[in-house]
């Protein structure tokens, strides 16, 4: 990088007050802990560090090729607000991007220095660690001590299991990263936060999630070249599998595996694959003639009515599992597809279950290139880290952006990753990329 386009932010770190730095740790602490608490922590911290915005958007020129995309991903979620039929609604997805900048400068107010980056880190442990024992032990009280696969496991912020397996999934690969790569008690205590999360899987069932979690975790150690890590994880893993198998139920879930063959066919219970499927063709044929697709969360309020001669076609397993009749059923012409349920319910495609999908429609082909390119240029930022040369805090800078990345490109296929923490933890952890950068360079210039 040219380091003569860091003068602008090469002077002595701000001197921000030690009561407004507290409250910010406590906002990383608490802000998945609930939405309420998040808000009102964030609020505090606002009105703290205001003074200091106009100096975080000059470090927003540190890595310019990595702030564009993001910044052409929200314009065209704009352009798509303004020219969509239901601009009301769509603004409510534009308020959960608001207040994701917002965490994003309070990142890049506070971190001005390598102190300022551990209290950060250590913080947010803190609350993911907090956060997972938790749930943990809420579910296992509340539900017999059954680590089966359930529907109404509460973690936090993070919203409905597949999103919260997706989140806490990221979180626990990163610990385990810093897990290898730390030394000491620093090390070991990493696991605090690991054996929660893992355990939580369990009853959150993704087994999407769970599959994303177990190849970004064979590629962590091979980028980290981690015998011990490999090691311990695996005698950790043996261990919890052996102890798992004599529960009762602790290993039925992965017998549905081996059924999606038979899912897919609609012959081992609900079809989840191919509703799926069939949500993404109806989204897809209501966006695409539109440039900027249909609007951010506007696929909760189409008009599938009007779109009975398409559905007929093209949405038959949705027709069958979740409605109860086919698509030739004299039902199917007289139906509400919009308010299945009542007055008040949404259409299926209110949840895309799927990133790809949502961006298709809330921003059309031009959101979904502008989102791989935000993937890329992350990406490839972040596994420039991990060289040999560069300390343990810029390995796990670079591997934590390598599981946040690897996770929402996977996980996202059957999940909407930027929703509420997704979009905290992506333009967080932005931001979190410039001031780093800038420190670093700050410290090697001077």
């Amino acid at each position: 990088m040219n380091t003569s386009n860091l003068s602008h932010i090469s002077n002595p770190p701000l001197n921000t007050s030690k009561y407004a730095y507290f409250s910010w740790l406590l906002l990383l602490t608490s802000w998945m802990q609930g939405m309420a608490v998040f808000h009102i922590t964030l609020v505090l911290c606002i009105l703290l560090s205001v003074r200091y915005v106009p100096h975080a958007m000059q470090r927003l020129k540190v890595l310019p090729w990595l702030t564009v995309p993001f910044l052409l991903y929200e314009i065209t979620r704009l352009i798509s607000t303004l020219l969509c039929e239901y601009p009301d609604k769509a603004m409510i997805g534009i308020f959960d991007d608001f207040r994701a900048f917002t965490f994003a400068f309070l990142t890049l107010i506070f971190l001005q220095t390598k102190d300022n980056i551990k209290d950060a880190a250590w913080a947010t442990f803190i609350g993911f660690t907090i956060l997972a024992w938790w749930a943990l032990l809420y579910h296992l009280f509340t539900h017999d001590f059954s680590l089966s696969p359930s529907s109404d496991v509460i973690v936090g912020s993070f919203g409905h299991v597949n999103y919260s397996a997706v989140f806490s999934s990221i979180a626990m690969l990163i610990m385990i990263a810093a897990f290898t790569l730390l030394s000491g008690q620093k090390s070991w205590i990493m696991l605090a936060g690991i054996v929660p999360i893992a355990i939580l899987q369990l009853p959150l069932g993704s087994r999407t999630t769970m599959l994303a979690t177990a190849i970004l975790l064979i590629i962590i150690l091979i980028i980290l070249r981690s015998w011990r890590g490999m090691i311990t994880i695996s005698t950790l893993g043996l261990f919890f599998i052996a102890a798992l198998s004599l529960t009762p139920n602790g290993l039925s879930q992965f017998s549905s595996i081996s059924h999606a063959e038979q899912q897919i066919e609609g012959k081992g219970g609900i079809p989840s694959i191919q509703i799926r499927w069939e949500i993404f063709q109806v989204l897809s044929h209501l966006s695409l003639p539109h440039p900027f697709g249909l609007g951010p969360r506007i696929h909760g309020f189409v008009d599938l009515n009007a779109e009975r001669d398409f559905l007929r076609e093209h949405f038959k397993s949705s027709s069958k599992y979740m409605y109860g009749f086919t698509t030739d059923d004299p039902r199917f012409d007289s139906f509400d597809f919009n308010h299945p349920y009542g007055p008040g319910s949404h259409p299926l495609t209110y949840d895309p279950h799927s990133q790809y999908t949502a961006t298709i429609a809330e921003t059309g082909i031009i959101g979904l290139l502008i989102l791989f390119t935000i993937y890329a240029t992350i990406a490839w930022h972040s596994f420039s880290l991990t060289r040999r040369q560069y300390s343990n805090a810029q390995k796990i800078m670079g591997i934590s952006g390598i599981t946040l990345i690897g996770m929402f490109a996977l996980g996202g296929i059957t999940v909407i990753v930027f929703s509420q923490a997704g979009t905290n933890l992506l333009f967080g952890f932005l931001t979190f990329c410039i001031a780093f950068q800038s420190i670093y360079e700050r410290n090697t210039t001077s």
